[in-house]
């Protein structure tokens, strides 16, 4: 009874439909209304300095290379704006805005780089959403150094005769394949396009794809790595389980290009006269061709002309 008189009075008052003086005449209802109006202030400051430590934390995830790729620190910019917008969102779209936080917040203790070189990522592999991602479809990205120099499908690989690509380990004591080693020879480019993607083929493990987009390929604004010939590939795959986050694992693999980005000395393989950028763009596109993302082509394309 007492409770329902409170709601009453409380809302009497709050229509002006009784005065301050009445409502302290009721005891019970003036106590509870204190004891409503406090709890509602530590519910507000526990949601505001909750909402300051989740934006802090998704602050560090870009200073400590936590983020995978421009789409997903496109998603977490949107969740920041939506949480600077808070207090003036719907309660559906604060409804949507919670999980998406406590999805993410399961992300905490998960990513990072571990003791055996593992390194963990947040990823949003997908276009983002107009106003909030879904909370679904954020990702873990684990990424490793290559596969190992003594796997089954790595020893089948090195035994593809080549003259034009070799495979090589990480260094002189290292169990890990580093990648390729492309090597200076007089035979056509398609030749050794042909035997990269045989010995390839060869070392993808399965359930795999072969990644390489502009980032692969050195295409930053200052084009160092692309100019240099130290590229990369990644091997890729998706281990999705009911339950779990889901778990995208990609493999590093090197690519040493240096007899196509310019005239090498074939003892130092140090680049003596180097090409042009459209030279460089379409040996890349002769090569990588059958694995580059559309926007690779179309870059290399446009600078191949």
């Amino acid at each position: 009874m007492g409770l329902l008189l409170l709601n009453k009075s409380s809302l009497l008052y709050a229509q002006g439909r009784i005065s301050s003086k009445a409502l302290l005449h009721n005891p019970v209802s003036t106590a509870n209304t204190a004891h409503a109006a406090l709890a509602h202030k530590i519910a507000l400051q526990s949601q505001t300095a909750r909402l300051a430590n989740f934006t802090q934390w998704l602050d560090q995830l870009e200073g400590k290379k936590l983020i995978s790729d421009n789409r997903s620190r496109l998603a977490l910019a949107k969740i920041k704006q939506r949480i600077a917008d808070y207090p003036s969102l719907t309660s559906s779209e604060q409804a949507h805005l919670n999980l998406t936080m406590i999805t993410l917040n399961r992300f905490r203790s998960k990513i990072g780089k571990f003791k055996n070189g593992d390194f963990y990522k947040i990823s949003y592999p997908f276009d983002v959403e107009e106003t909030l991602p879904t909370p679904e479809k954020f990702h873990l990205q684990l990424k490793r150094n290559g596969l190992r120099w003594d796997s089954s499908s790595v020893k089948k690989a090195r035994e593809i005769p080549a003259k034009g690509v070799v495979l090589i380990p990480w260094g002189p004591e290292s169990d890990l394949l580093f990648g390729f080693s492309f090597l200076q020879t007089f035979q056509p480019i398609s030749k050794t396009q042909q035997e990269f993607e045989q010995i390839l083929e060869t070392l993808v493990p399965p359930g795999y794809t072969v990644r390489i987009t502009a980032h692969e390929l050195g295409l930053s604004n200052r084009r160092h790595k692309f100019r240099k010939g130290v590229l990369h590939l990644h091997l890729e795959k998706t281990n999705a389980k009911l339950g779990q986050i889901p778990l995208d694992i990609s493999l590093n693999i090197g690519l040493s290009m240096k007899p196509y980005v310019g005239i090498i000395d074939p003892v130092t393989r140090k680049v003596l006269v180097p090409f042009k950028d459209k030279v460089i763009a379409r040996n890349y596109l002769a090569i990588f061709g059958k694995y580059l993302s559309p926007e690779a082509k179309f870059i290399l394309e446009k600078i191949a002309r």
